[in-house]
């Protein structure tokens, strides 16, 4: 059974940014979520940061210890704390362009994909990778959405 963790904002944060290359000077401000399994050993952690309320987007790093945290619960979670409590419109997340296997996943999840040469710096080109709400809203990984098609089809 997975667990959430919150309010642990500058622990998670910590180390998610040693997890991602770069990312020594952290993330700033920041909300986290930590991911944990039924044993309480930490499983990944997610930071949103970046946070423009006036333009309603976000930006979501996270890393993983084990690939057992990406489940629809989480998935669901991120979708529910973006787009219902801080109120976005856009998530945003930058991937290195040879990072295939989250590009993969994200694509899945209905993300779409801007190409950034040098993105990462010198031969390291990177991916912006952005999702709205009405594409959340429409993802299968939505609990909304999955419960309302439910619904639909009973």
């Amino acid at each position: 059974m997975i667990q959430f963790v919150y309010e642990q904002d500058e622990t998670i944060s910590t180390l998610v940014a040693r997890m991602i290359p770069g990312m020594k000077r952290g993330f700033g401000a920041c909300k986290t979520i930590g991911v944990l399994d039924e044993h309480d050993r930490f499983l990944a952690g997610i930071v949103f940061h970046g946070w423009t309320p006036e333009n309603g987007t976000i930006v979501v790093s996270g890393a993983a210890f084990n690939p057992r945290w990406m489940s629809r619960g989480v998935l669901a979670r991120i979708g529910q704390y973006a787009f219902e409590e801080c109120g976005c419109q856009m998530v945003l997340m930058q991937i290195p362009a040879d990072n295939e296997r989250l590009l993969r996943q994200l694509a899945v999840i209905g993300f779409s994909f801007v190409n950034v040469p040098r993105f990462f710096g010198h031969g390291r080109d990177g991916v912006i990778a952005t999702l709205t709400d009405d594409d959340w809203q429409a993802s299968r990984f939505n609990r909304k959405y999955a419960s309302t098609k439910l619904e639909e089809a009973a």
